[in-house]
């Protein structure tokens, strides 16, 4: 089953892929999108962060953007980031995407 913050991150992306490219987005501007606190957006991002998905960038102009082409970012890379720990699994653990993990589709 797909958690809470799983489903959060999925419209993030999506959200930062929305933008021109080159184009960032602040936590206070996803907040805003997406009715969520910036203190919940910010635990969510900071996982972001550690895939190839999502990158952030500081100083004026700074936000998040994406890590590379869209249309090589998949459903699996977000949500591999959000997998429950080893020891609090209820169903085995994935060592590759199943079948029915698809690439995003983005304008």
């Amino acid at each position: 089953m797909i958690n809470k913050q799983a489903k959060h991150a999925l419209h993030i992306v999506l959200v930062v892929a929305s933008l021109p490219a080159g184009e960032t987005i602040t936590t206070q501007a996803l907040s805003a999108r997406l009715g969520l606190s910036v203190s919940y957006l910010e635990g969510v991002l900071k996982q972001l962060r550690n895939t190839p998905v999502l990158r952030a960038l500081r100083g004026p102009g700074g936000g998040y953007q994406l890590a590379g082409d869209p249309a090589s970012i998949s459903v699996w890379d977000v949500l591999s980031a959000f997998s429950e720990p080893a020891g609090r699994q209820t169903t085995p653990r994935l060592s590759a995407p199943p079948r029915w993990v698809t690439r995003l589709l983005l304008p």
